[in-house]
């Protein structure tokens, strides 16, 4: 009786650390205040800096290692673990806004711009991307009118994604939608004056990337998304505003989040929600303003990290969790990585 007991309760070991190490581990990076923070599982972390303002904006994790991009100041910034580490630049300013692991290379998408007239190469901003702390700079046009090289114009970079031995980054460049693979330019095609290009999924031969395009009349902007080059206006509540900010393919299914802005009484309302192949849904939010700013699929559950007033929330399968930040603050949350 007591060998069986024994075995029992061996098994029942086994079996509950089993279950134990099937529990996802949440990560999600953000902005408390003028801190840079992340929180793991819940439990909320302030990233050193040397500045007045920090600033999260995306997140990865490759096995014991948590890379947390953004910017300290005038710097673009990563935090390996915790530790800031500042990125190379050749300019005034300048604002890490993606990361992407493969292997043992780090790559992360950047923007760099000066402050007064000493324009880039001809432009105010320029779009580059660092491959294991060695900046690289992104090719740009050369703009002439009356034979004139034109100054003042902007370049950037949003996101960057490795599939394979491709180098793909989104971006923007003066008023197009662009997105560089593997360092050669491709303008992203638009109906209207202005586009951006946001974020990037890449689901077997097809690229989709999503952004933003100003309305015909130059009244407001909506989401739009070009699959393999070719644009999809995505469907909206048609008021003043609406912007796609980051995608996720499960299967067949093309999740992709954004904000609407809605009038009401006079007022304007920032309300989150995501479009799911195409149709427009919005999220169990509580507050006149929130958002939604980055979305994780992992295994059947769908994780989307955001704001919802002054709180730095993220939903799980439309579960809504409020992440803690400091007394009085604004707090909103800007990447997720889900791992085992």
């Amino acid at each position: 009786m007591k060998k069986l007991l024994f075995v029992t309760l061996i098994l029942t070991i086994i079996t509950s650390f089993t279950f134990a190490q099937r529990e996802p581990q949440v990560y999600i990076c953000g902005n408390d205040g003028d801190d840079a923070v992340y929180w793991l599982n819940g439990q909320r972390f302030v990233l050193p800096k040397v500045s007045e303002n920090a600033n999260a904006a995306g997140i990865a994790v490759s096995g014991q290692n948590v890379y947390i991009v953004g910017s300290d100041g005038n710097d673009a910034v990563y935090w390996l673990n915790g530790r800031r580490i500042v990125l190379s630049k050749n300019s005034e300013y300048a604002t890490a806004t993606g990361i992407s692991i493969s292997g043992s290379d780090i790559y992360i998408s950047s923007s760099e711009k000066n402050w007064n007239d000493n324009n880039l190469y001809g432009y105010d901003s320029i779009a580059i991307y660092w491959l294991n702390g060695r900046r690289i700079v992104l090719p740009l046009p050369l703009m002439e009118i009356d034979n004139d090289l034109l100054g003042a114009l902007g370049a950037s970079a949003s996101a960057i994604v490795i599939s394979g031995s491709d180098i793909l980054i989104t971006g923007k460049i003066n008023r197009d939608a662009v997105y560089w693979l593997n360092g050669r330019l491709n303008v992203l095609s638009k109906y209207n004056s202005y586009a951006s290009a946001k974020s990037v999924a890449i689901s077997g031969s097809d690229v989709l990337i999503i952004g933003s395009e100003i309305s015909p009349a130059d009244t407001g902007f909506y989401g739009v998304y070009w699959q393999n080059g070719r644009q999809i206006r995505l469907r909206d509540h048609r008021n003043i505003d609406s912007h796609a900010n980051s995608i996720a393919i499960q299967g067949s299914n093309i999740f992709i989040i954004g904000n609407e802005h809605i009038e009401s009484n006079g007022y304007i309302n920032i309300i989150a929600g995501y479009w799911l192949n195409g149709n427009r849904i919005n999220l169990p939010l509580t507050k006149e303003t929130s958002s939604a700013n980055a979305i994780n699929i992992y295994g059947s559950n769908i994780y989307i990290a955001g704001s919802d007033g002054d709180d730095a929330v993220y939903l799980l399968n439309g579960r809504r969790i409020v992440l803690p930040r400091a007394l009085g603050s604004t707090a909103v949350a800007t990447g997720i990585a889900i791992i085992q």
